[in-house]
Parts: C-alpha cells; structure tokens; sequence
C-alpha cells in the first residue's frame, strides 16, 4: 500500500497544492493596488533645431525638455524595474495616425 510512487506521488501533489496557493496570495497581494502615476509634469524648455532632408524624406527635431515624474506608486515589494517612455502622436496628409517615440 505504501509504495514508493504513492509516496512520490503524495509529496508531489502537497507541493503543487502548497505552490498554487502561495502564487494566488503572490497575486491578489499586489492585484487591488493603486497603479497610477503621481504627478506628472512634461514641459519643452528650447527648440534646438528642426532638420528636413529631402533626400531621405525624414525630419528631425532636436529640443530640450523637463519631465518631473513621481513614480512611487509603481512601485512595491515585487517591482524591480520601471520603463518608460515619452511618445508624440501627430497627423499628416500622407498618415493619419504617427507615433514617434521621443524618450525612452
């Protein structure tokens, strides 16, 4: 009756129960959180240039700008890194929708 496969088999079995229910506590522990973020100020200081090559058929536009950003209620005991990034959306004759990622 106590073989070695029931035994492997009931170690087996507690231990993905024990595992399933820690990793549902590891969920809803961060689940209902608030995940927005705090202040958020973006403002361009200077306009450094604006480049348009024909040849190419691309633009550039280089400026200087001020991001204050509180992302401390991203943050909890399980986050190790944050990335973010800044994105411009703009319409032309050619596209009505581009989105050109400006920081990052």
């Amino acid at each position: 009756m106590y073989s070695l496969s029931t035994r492997f088999n009931t170690i087996s079995f507690n231990t993905l129960v024990a595992l399933a229910v820690v990793s549902a506590l590891n969920y809803l522990s961060i689940r209902f959180n608030d995940h927005q973020v705090g202040d958020l100020s973006f403002k361009v200081v200077a306009d450094e240039a604006f480049l348009g090559d024909n040849y190419y058929n691309e633009e550039v536009f280089s400026f200087f700008m001020d991001l204050h950003a509180d992302l401390r209620p991203l943050f909890n005991w399980n986050t190790n890194l944050i990335f973010a990034y800044i994105t411009a959306e703009y319409e032309t004759k050619k596209s009505s929708k581009n989105i050109v990622t400006i920081w990052d």
